[in-house]
């Protein structure tokens, strides 16, 4: 994805020391945003009659953070 932006703005060294923090900045953020949202959720597996269910439970904004990752990480 890099390349293919370097490349599309004439090989411009400027663009590329942009376009590698941005890119930079949007992985840190989504590792710090993966860390809190795994810190806040909690999983349960229960046992009924022989079949395994699984239980997830969300506090606060977690679904929230998760959405924002997802927006981020694809744009």
């Amino acid at each position: 994805m890099i390349t293919q932006l370097h490349a599309m703005y004439q090989w411009s060294r400027k663009m590329l020391i942009f376009l590698v923090i941005i890119f930079l900045a949007d992985n840190i953020y989504n590792g710090v945003v993966a860390a809190m949202y795994m810190r806040h959720t909690s999983g349960e597996k229960l046992i009924f009659s022989g079949t395994y269910q699984c239980m997830i439970a969300y506090v606060g904004d977690t679904v929230l953070l998760g959405i924002i990752t997802w927006i981020l990480g694809t744009a």
